[in-house]
């Protein structure tokens, strides 16, 4: 069980990743997320055994590196946007994918000198093998800080980003409608902008991993609209 490789994945804990979930496996369907508590945490708390990660790029400002990079992979002709599947799903050729986010992220990236891919290997390998840190707010899981004592949570700020239309020119504008709220989930800080896709993270076989507050699924799923 190598620490340092999780050690690593805390320190690089904001980024943009691309994976797919085990029921694309053998299909050209992938997801394009963001986490702020370290690929680690988010690839075993947020994804079911048989998911595969592909890349990793630790960035600054993770949300809106990503509504830039979701917002330019929709107006590309060589990738299909799977919004059926969600707001994050594309299809293409791995390697359209894959040339696409790089040449993004390549804006925002932070500099390192640890080997990504070997940090893709270990969570990969690792999977469901060991128990993600548990966070105790949400400052906390921002500043990626491992807490011993699990006390009550608070409401604390996420901190502020910055708008990507400062740092990068030539933006061809996102649909704001897209992500004007996003619906989080109170165990593990997985966010989305669809309620159903909440819904569906809720009702998976294996739960998520309590990260942030020690909520039951049933109390969280009794919480959601009940049109929803």
């Amino acid at each position: 069980m190598d620490y340092n490789s999780i050690s690593v994945c805390d320190e690089l804990h904001s980024g943009i990743y691309i994976l797919q979930r085990n029921d694309h496996i053998g299909t050209n369907v992938f997801k394009i997320g963001r986490t702020d508590v370290g690929i680690f945490n988010r690839y075993t708390s947020g994804y079911d055994t048989g998911s595969k990660l592909y890349y990793y790029c630790p960035v600054k400002y993770s949300k809106s590196t990503e509504s830039f990079i979701l917002d330019n992979l929709r107006n590309n002709n060589l990738i299909k946007y799977r919004r059926d599947l969600g707001f994050e799903y594309f299809e293409s050729d791995y390697k359209n994918i894959l040339d696409s986010v790089n040449n993004l992220c390549n804006y925002l990236k932070i500099e390192h000198n640890h080997n990504i891919d070997e940090l893709i290997q270990f969570c990969n390998d690792n999977h469901n093998k060991i128990i993600p840190i548990k966070y105790k707010s949400i400052n906390d899981k921002v500043n990626n800080k491992s807490i011993i004592n699990q006390g009550n949570t608070d409401n604390s700020e996420e901190l502020s980003e910055i708008n990507i239309d400062d740092l990068i020119s030539n933006n061809s504008g996102s649909d704001e409608n897209d992500f004007d709220y996003l619906f989080t989930c109170k165990r593990c800080g997985y966010e989305t902008p669809r309620i159903s896709n909440l819904k569906r993270h809720l009702n998976r076989d294996r739960q998520c991993s309590v990260l942030l507050e020690d909520i039951s699924i049933e109390t969280l799923l009794n919480e959601l609209p009940s049109n929803s």
